[in-house]
């Protein structure tokens, strides 16, 4: 390979990690949102009982649903 196309193949190798770089600046921030969320459901499930425990545990499974991208509530 000549050295025009080493440079052209550096070029899109550079473009491609800005772009998973953008990409994880922009995902880092909502996960620790997710976590910080799952946390407080879990401590309310471990404090609740009964029928109140079913709600939380409910709203945690939605929260785990809403990791997918094509289900949104």
């Amino acid at each position: 390979m000549n050295g025009d196309g080493q440079a052209f193949l550096a070029l899109i190798a550079l473009i491609c990690v800005l772009l998973i770089v953008v990409w994880l600046l922009t995902v880092i921030p909502s996960l620790g949102e997710w976590m910080r969320e799952l946390r407080y459901l879990n401590r309310e499930i471990g404090r609740t009982t009964g029928s109140e425990q079913k709600r939380w545990k409910k709203k945690r499974r939605k929260l785990f649903l809403a990791l997918l991208p094509f289900i949104k509530y």
